[in-house]
């Protein structure tokens, strides 16, 4: 009975070393994710910041078409192609 009981305790002790030794390695992994996970969502903050002022900075004055347009020098165009495929030409200057 007394033998069993050693045995017993023996499974018991190396069984909280395990316990023991798999929770510091869980903790340690926790540690490190979290540490991952604080630092992306750092960048991804930085990256909302980012978006928002180039946001900002490429805003354009409603009304007025983006990019850059080639203003006509002559300030007059010759012929308008229509979407019903007629051509109209010879308009004179346009202000």
């Amino acid at each position: 009975n007394s033998e069993l009981k050693s045995m017993f305790e023996q499974l018991l002790e190396g069984q909280q070393k395990i316990t023991v030794d798999f929770n510091g390695k869980i903790d340690a992994l926790y540690t490190d994710l979290n540490g991952k996970i604080e630092s992306l969502s750092t960048h991804v903050k930085k990256l909302d910041v980012q978006v928002a002022q180039t946001a900002d900075s490429v805003k354009r004055q409603e009304g007025f078409l983006p990019g850059r347009t080639n203003v006509n020098p002559k300030h007059s165009c010759h012929a308008v192609m229509v979407e019903t495929g007629a051509t109209l030409v010879k308009l004179e200057a346009i202000a």
